[in-house]
């Protein structure tokens, strides 16, 4: 698929974050928070509480009180760098 304007996105999403040099932004619509394509598509099927945007190839989302690590294709990572990187990021007050 072609790549989308910001406005384009906006009237599928109502919030879209800056999208990363993995092309890939957090994204959020009725359902929940997720991370999108430059042409809008979802990375995955599922919606999360929040979500955070891909540091290092690792993103980490959030349900209830669970804290999850996703690779850049949306597959569950439980590395230990992985783990450790979410720990680092969720630190840092400007993430």
């Amino acid at each position: 698929m072609r790549e989308r304007t910001i406005e384009e996105l906006a009237d599928i999403y109502p919030f879209v974050g800056l999208f990363s040099k993995y092309g890939l932004a957090v994204a959020r619509n009725d359902n929940g928070w997720l991370h999108i394509r430059r042409d809008g598509t979802p990375l995955y099927p599922e919606r999360y509480d929040y979500a955070r945007l891909h540091i290092g190839g690792i993103a980490t989302v959030y349900k209830g009180e669970e804290k999850i690590s996703l690779n850049l294709r949306g597959k569950r990572v439980d590395t230990l760098m992985a783990k450790l990187l979410a720990r680092l990021l969720c630190w840092w007050p400007w993430f």
